[in-house]
């Protein structure tokens, strides 16, 4: 099936694929509906277009500081209104 090419950890080209593997890349491009692949009947990986996989993990890691926020909420780790704009003005200079 695929064959060893020198390329990045996780990156693979289409080339290095069969022609039924790229006919279902095709499907789920267009479609943008995820593809399960099973293995013994239970499901081993997840076909996704590749800009709705961005999506997924951008909203993922605004969920996660949002938990995080409130967590620092509850812990009573807060700052001040002055204080928000002190660190932003000594971040962003004195624009803002």
């Amino acid at each position: 099936m695929a064959k060893a090419i020198d390329t990045p950890e996780g990156v693979l080209p289409l080339s290095a694929l069969d022609t039924q593997t790229q006919e279902l890349i095709e499907q789920v491009r267009v479609s943008r509906c995820p593809l399960v692949i099973t293995r013994d009947g239970q499901p081993a990986v997840v076909l996704v277009e590749a800009q709705a996989y961005d999506e997924q993990q951008r909203r993922l890691a605004l969920m996660e500081r949002i938990i995080q926020g409130e967590k620092d909420f509850a812990e009573g780790r807060t700052h001040t209104q002055e204080e928000v704009e002190a660190l932003l003005n000594e971040w962003l200079g004195d624009g803002v």
